[in-house]
């Protein structure tokens, strides 16, 4: 496992915060969606090893009907997946964010607290941790 430099951890940090702030949004002004679409909309994806920057062509936030959880999936093309995961249960509620570089490259973020799901993403703001593997 590699771990993060400070440099790439700084970038990634200001990208999910950005992308947290949008879905924190989303979810205070539709509580109860179960698919939202958010389009052209432009992030810097910092990847780990060379920086590039990958724009992000569209955002879709689903609500699982079952276990009430928050899926958001950022298409970028067929290479670059990024997927951030909000378990919304009250029990052991967690942030679980992963993006793909190629076919083998994997960038796993998780946030792991018991507060109530409403504060986690300004809880999992401060407490950000990465991993570098290659599974």
């Amino acid at each position: 496992m590699i771990y993060a430099t400070r440099q790439s951890v700084k970038a990634a940090n200001d990208y999910l915060q950005d992308i947290e702030n949008k879905i924190e949004y989303q979810i205070t002004h539709n509580p109860e969606f179960s698919n939202i679409y958010i389009t052209n909309q432009t992030f810097n994806l910092p990847d780990p090893f060379n920086f590039i920057d990958v724009p992000i062509k569209s955002i879709i936030i689903r609500k699982h009907p079952l276990d009430k959880t928050l899926y958001l999936t950022a298409i970028l093309n067929p290479k670059f997946i990024h997927e951030l995961q909000f378990n919304t249960q009250e029990t052991t509620p967690y942030i679980r964010m992963q993006y793909y570089i190629g076919q083998s490259k994997k960038i796993s973020k998780s946030c792991y607290s018991n507060l109530p799901s409403i504060y986690l993403p300004k809880y999992c703001s401060t407490v950000k941790q990465y991993s570098y593997s290659n599974n």
